[in-house]
């Protein structure tokens, strides 16, 4: 082969991507004593030149001053505007505290039905002013089977969530990748040892332990040990 032609079959190969160099989607820990660092490689939809995203499914235990976003389509010419960690998760107080002046319907042991608008709750009573008019006072305790809501209130959510505004000068799809910190991620190692009868050979054994605490489900993720 010409050296011509060798050199430029060489820097081809060189400039070519290779698998490490095409991130797919998917996670991947890095998991120290009590303290993981997680990247997630993700495709978001930058749908505007401004977009509100929400990263779902993100630790709860997250350091939200470690997360760091960047755009592997187009690092240059995108970046976040703002950032914000709702971790305002649905229970039952809170729903009802989302619903006050709102109408709302609830059910009682004895299989009453009360309709109206919820004024005030606490742990023991809820104080509705009914449809036909008047106030009703409902006792909770060991009495309402049943409250029922016409919709999520906005703004609580069922999964921490990290929610960015990004500004995008290539609008549409965008891998991404997420890195961030949590605590609640441990791991161990333990080890067997069997000797032989005549103590001249040995079978090494090892198991490692993984123990997460940090209240995210990491499927399938490539995990690194320190």
């Amino acid at each position: 082969m010409p050296r011509l032609l060798l050199t430029a079959c060489l820097a081809a190969l060189l400039a070519a991507p290779t698998f490490a160099d095409t991130p797919e989607p998917g996670q991947a820990l890095t998991v120290y004593n009590n303290f993981a660092v997680v990247k997630d490689i993700r495709e978001l939809d930058l749908a505007g030149n401004v977009s509100t995203i929400q990263f779902r499914d993100v630790a709860k235990r997250i350091d939200p001053t470690s997360v760091h976003f960047k755009s592997l389509t187009d690092p240059a010419g995108t970046s976040v505007i703002e950032q914000n960690y709702e971790y305002d998760l649905v229970s039952a107080d809170k729903m009802l505290d989302k619903y006050i002046d709102h109408q709302l319907a609830v059910t009682t042991e004895d299989g009453s039905r009360y309709t109206g608008k919820l004024l005030s709750f606490d742990h023991n009573q809820l104080v509705m002013a009914a449809d036909g008019g008047g106030l009703e006072m409902i006792q909770r305790p060991n009495n309402v089977r049943n409250i029922s809501f016409t919709s999520l209130p906005k703004g609580l959510l069922t999964r921490p969530t990290l929610v960015w505004q990004v500004a995008a000068q290539n609008p549409g799809k965008h891998l991404s990748q997420v890195t961030y910190q949590t605590t609640g991620l441990s791991w161990r190692a333990d080890y067997n040892v069997v000797i032989n009868a005549d103590d001249t050979a040995m079978d090494l054994s090892g198991w490692v332990t993984m123990n997460n605490q940090s209240g995210a489900t990491y499927t399938d993720a490539k995990i690194k040990l320190i």
